[in-house]
């Protein structure tokens, strides 16, 4: 049975809220290593534009890959 559009969404969604979080204290720790000093807010920032982009692509990822299923 093929996923709905709108729980294709909720996926979507589901896993970048946690891949924001997640993304959001490795860059806490991690940018320092590297030399790169941020605030929490430029991090969430910079952790934004990056969610934003991969709930996009995913939800459209798996349209694609519905209608592939659908068509064989």
């Amino acid at each position: 049975m093929a996923q709905s559009r709108r729980m294709s969404l909720v996926e979507a969604v589901t896993n970048n809220v946690v891949a924001f979080v997640l993304s959001v204290v490795i860059n806490q720790y991690l940018m320092p290593i590297f030399g790169f000093y941020v605030t929490l807010t430029q991090s969430v920032v910079i952790v934004l534009v990056y969610t934003f982009a991969s709930i996009i692509r995913s939800y459209f990822l798996r349209r694609v890959f519905n209608k592939l299923s659908e068509a064989s």
